[in-house]
């Protein structure tokens, strides 16, 4: 290995500390936002700490992840085919505001209810509207998420109309998605969907009580029978949303009864994890044996559906794609 003042951290690379851990990002790495112990992140920081008895792998590592590199060596930037790129992808949060208590939700403060303004929107699509010009863009997808988002529906509304307005003429293919926790879902709401063509999906963690575990109103009582009864009306009317599911310890014990209420039904879903960093190795271990136990017999159903019933599914564990293909 070369000595280690031969090198110096790579420019443009921020570097942070979050939840015990470090992490580091350079923009147009392939990496991505990477983790680092803490000793890892203070030597990126900070070279001339270096001891060559605990830190020559870190070296190597930080190398290899290319957050480092030698002092005489040119400096190579990214390549981005900008010709090649024809789409975007917006995430839109629209409110804080939530009628659930949801324990696991990232909107740390609860208290705060502030919610997207008009002349944020407004401000917003003028950007959005030079953007895809200046780019030539052909496609947009854009996810109005919250909070609520139903709680803002006159913004939900005013940018699904502006998208139409301002861009339908011009080619460009459209796809405006809600992500709601359904309970607020009405007649109303069903024909703006229908009438913008968004598409939407409803956050769900179990039947019946075991949703009702994750996904309390903020009073404490259960969400289920609403999210229920809204559903068998998003139904009726012919909209098929698909569902997202948060898999933690409260009701991972449920997820097979889900799994098999919504291949009954044919809806298309989404699988995530999450659990607390707290407690000791052992009991993330547990979790994870009893996560795979669940997976797998979910797994099961579903390969089983499909062999016996002709019916299609379009399913995810996270951001991993079997492919993206219906089944």
């Amino acid at each position: 290995m070369k000595g280690v003042n031969e090198y110096v951290k790579i420019e443009n690379c921020y570097t942070g500390e979050i939840d015990g851990y470090g992490y580091a990002f350079v923009p147009g790495n392939a990496n991505g936002v990477m983790l680092l112990d803490l000793r890892t992140r203070q030597l990126l920081e900070d070279l001339s700490i270096f001891q060559k008895d605990k830190d020559e792998q870190r070296i190597d590592l930080l190398e290899k992840r290319k957050l480092i590199r030698l002092k005489d060596c040119t400096i190579q930037r990214p390549l981005f085919n900008r010709d090649a790129i024809k789409s975007i992808g917006i995430w839109l949060h629209v409110t804080n505001n939530c009628n659930l208590g949801c324990n696991y939700c990232y909107v740390v403060h609860k208290e705060d209810k502030r919610s997207m303004t008009m002349e944020t929107a407004k401000s917003f699509l003028d950007k959005l509207e030079d953007t895809v010009k200046q780019h030539d863009l052909k496609f947009i997808e854009m996810r109005f998420a919250g909070g609520e988002p139903t709680m803002n529906k006159e913004i939900v509304v005013f940018i699904a109309d502006q998208m139409r307005k301002r861009f339908t003429n011009d080619k460009i293919r459209i796809e405006l998605k809600l992500i709601t926790n359904g309970t607020l879902l009405n007649p109303e709401w069903i024909e703006l969907l229908k009438t913008y063509s968004i598409s939407f999906c409803i956050s769900l963690d179990g039947v019946r009580e075991w949703n009702d575990k994750t996904r309390p109103y903020t009073n404490g009582t259960g969400s289920f029978n609403q999210i229920h009864k809204n559903l068998e009306m998003c139904l009726k009317e012919g909209l098929r949303p698909g569902i997202l599911t948060t898999i933690t310890e409260n009701n991972i014990r449920g997820i097979p009864l889900l799994n098999r209420f919504l291949i009954d039904l044919n809806l298309p879903f989404r699988y995530a994890v999450y659990r607390d960093n707290v407690g000791s190795y052992s009991g993330y271990k547990s979790f994870i044996e009893n996560l795979l136990c669940v997976l797998n017999d979910c797994y099961a159903y579903y390969a089983n559906a499909i062999r016996e019933r002709n019916v299609s599914f379009n399913h995810q564990l996270a951001d991993i794609h079997l492919d993206r293909k219906l089944h």
